[in-house]
């Protein structure tokens, strides 16, 4: 949404505060700030098939939260310092072996980052949404078939 509005000409400040950065200096060939990880937030994983998921990369490192659709700000981050996940991608990019319990330290850091990214006010949350009627949205047609008074998702893609 950032580089759209970029774009657009919208101002940044009328964005959610979550929303990523404009990529439009690199796509004019620009010097680009950069955020020194990427983070974002999914429903339904294949590991929890009602769930949420939450996740990080950091440098060669990547995190993962696996846990319930959080209902309030202190649902996030959505797994324990136990149930995290962290693999460093420099000599396992199939992300086989958990190396979290020697690297708490990131551990923490990510999880930091997750409890300050998540936006709880913001969006529709997996299952959540309702068509005005108390019926629920499938979680398909959040991204394809919004009607003129539903409110979009907002959801973090940098």
């Amino acid at each position: 949404m950032a580089t759209a509005a970029d774009i657009a000409g919208i101002d940044p400040n009328t964005l959610p505060i979550n929303d990523g950065i404009s990529m439009l200096p690199t796509l004019l060939g620009e010097n680009q700030n950069q955020k020194n990880w990427v983070y974002h937030e999914y429903c339904q994983p294949n590991e929890n098939p009602h769930g949420w998921g939450q996740a990080v990369r950091m440098g060669n490192y990547a995190g993962l939260c696996i846990g319930n659709d959080p209902k309030n700000v202190t649902d996030i981050p959505v797994c324990t310092m136990e149930t995290f996940e962290l693999y460093d991608l420099s000599n396992d990019i199939g992300q086989t072996k958990n190396i979290a319990s020697a690297n708490s330290n990131i551990v923490q850091q990510m999880m930091k980052l997750m409890i300050g990214q998540h936006d709880m006010n913001g969006g529709i949350y997996c299952g959540d949404a309702n068509d005005g009627s108390g019926d629920k949205i499938p979680y398909e047609r959040l991204f394809y078939d919004l009607g003129p008074n539903e409110k979009f998702p907002n959801i973090d893609l940098l």
